[in-house]
């Protein structure tokens, strides 16, 4: 069942069993319900989300990843036209829940949830992605 201070959409949060949205969705792998979002391995991240209203909160990112590369969990935001970012990283044949918090300010005006790998060329499956704004 989601959380009800999840903020991410049903898609997200549970891989696709409720609908595939902008995803790839497959059934090779999951730890909640039938189905995971897997990378299509045409890039090096997997963007799960983007948010132009989170600012001002200290969020927490977490996840279920099974994958054959590297790479971390990441919350990306924009202040003054840089970006800044928190990881979490995980190693090969990772799987298991990863984590990540950042605080991101006031001046904030994008924020981004997103998987990078160190190798694009390897699958990753992702499952019961949660964000939250702690309290």
């Amino acid at each position: 069942m989601k959380d009800t201070n999840n903020l991410l959409p049903y898609t997200v949060w549970s891989g696709g069993d409720y609908s595939q949205g902008n995803f790839l969705i497959t059934n090779q792998w999951s730890v909640n319900g039938e189905y995971s979002i897997k990378n299509d391995l045409s890039t090096a991240w997997l963007t799960l989300c983007q948010d132009t209203s989170l600012n001002n909160v200290s969020l927490t990112l977490t996840a279920n990843i099974n994958t054959k590369s590297g790479g971390a969990l990441c919350i990306y935001y924009r202040v003054d036209g840089s970006y800044k970012s928190v990881k979490s990283g995980f190693t090969q044949d990772n799987v298991g829940l990863v984590s990540v918090s950042a605080e991101i300010p006031s001046e904030a005006t994008m924020v981004w949830c997103r998987l990078d790998l160190v190798d694009s060329s390897k699958t990753i499956f992702v499952d019961d992605v949660n964000l939250i704004v702690n309290q």
